[in-house]
């Protein structure tokens, strides 16, 4: 299973927010009756991009969202200069990608 990537706001209609989305996958999380493993992060970045990565259970749950925000796979993001946190999901993941 593949990670997948949205980027604000390359990958949305205009005037399209974040939080929607974010809001939009701790539902989905929710109506999925909290699967194990299923993680949704932001990279911080300090300006006006914004990129958010889906690990492989929640890409598979949130697919519908990847046609309205036009995501796309991508490989696992190892490494970043840039902070990279959990937004939604399983809490066990909070440190899946070391500061």
């Amino acid at each position: 299973m593949k990670w997948y990537e949205i980027k604000f706001p390359e990958d949305t209609f205009g005037f399209a927010s974040p939080e929607a989305l974010i809001t939009s996958a701790k539902d989905i999380y929710k109506q999925a009756d909290f699967p194990v493993g299923f993680g949704v992060f932001q990279e911080i970045d300090h300006t006006y991009s914004r990129n958010f990565y889906f690990n492989p259970v929640a890409a598979e749950l949130c697919a519908d969202l990847f046609k309205s925000y036009r995501g796309r796979p991508r490989q696992e993001p190892l490494s970043s200069d840039k902070p990279i946190i959990l937004v939604a999901g399983d809490q066990s993941l909070q440190d899946y990608f070391p500061a």
